[in-house]
């Protein structure tokens, strides 16, 4: 394989999707693919699963995003079996996963959930690595339904948030965010992603920068 992690794109939950990549023996012998440890929701063969010296196979790959209950970026994998050997490594399938909204009528759009942020930026100036960074955004669902985050995602490790996962239409929520600098060090541009049932805005972006010294 060219790329572990395969990159599969966006899917829609409720969708079973799928895909394929090509793989070549460069072992010098034929061999023999199958898989186990298989991820939730996820499924992988070779076909065919017999492959002869140079020669090159299929991974058929499916994700079924209900059964895997997993919303944003999320990581299936599998691990090959050769000639009977577990490998050290599995294979993984990244995909990102959003709401369908492929079926809602203009009346549906109309009336759906729309987030909007008090600011979506913040600035924390500069902090000693083992700093404590917290920051506050007000998220109002200015839409006429209510408001799902289905999760929310964060660029590195150390981030935490606490919110309301559902927002009436017309009311707020606080999304209170912490970041533990320890082990960060320069300049850090940091993203927060929320996963939202909005047709119009099912992907929202926070931003938190700063400068963390030693």
């Amino acid at each position: 394989m060219k790329k572990n992690p395969v990159e599969y794109g966006q899917a829609r939950f409720g969708s079973v999707t799928k895909g394929a990549v090509e793989v070549a023996n460069l072992a010098g012998n034929p061999i023999k693919i199958t898989f186990t440890d298989f991820s939730k929701g996820f499924y992988i063969n070779a076909v065919p699963d017999m492959i002869p010296e140079g020669g090159r196979t299929d991974l058929i790959f499916s994700i079924d995003t209900r059964a895997a209950n997993a919303w944003g970026t999320a990581i299936f994998s599998a691990t090959p079996v050769i000639n009977g050997k577990k490998a050290d490594k599995p294979i993984q399938v990244k995909a990102t996963i959003l709401e369908d909204f492929g079926n809602m009528s203009k009346e549906d759009m109309d009336n759906a959930a729309l987030p909007m942020l008090s600011k979506s930026s913040y600035d924390f100036g500069k902090v000693k690595a083992g700093t404590i960074v917290k920051a506050t955004f007000d998220l109002k669902n200015i839409g006429r339904s209510e408001l799902i985050v289905h999760k929310s995602q964060f660029s590195e490790n150390g981030i935490d948030a606490t919110y309301k996962e559902r927002i009436p239409a017309g009311s707020f929520g606080n999304f209170a965010v912490t970041i533990n600098t320890q082990g960060m060090t320069g300049n850090k541009n940091l993203t927060i992603t929320l996963i939202t049932n909005s047709p119009t805005r099912p992907v929202v972006n926070l931003m938190i920068s700063g400068e963390v010294t030693k």
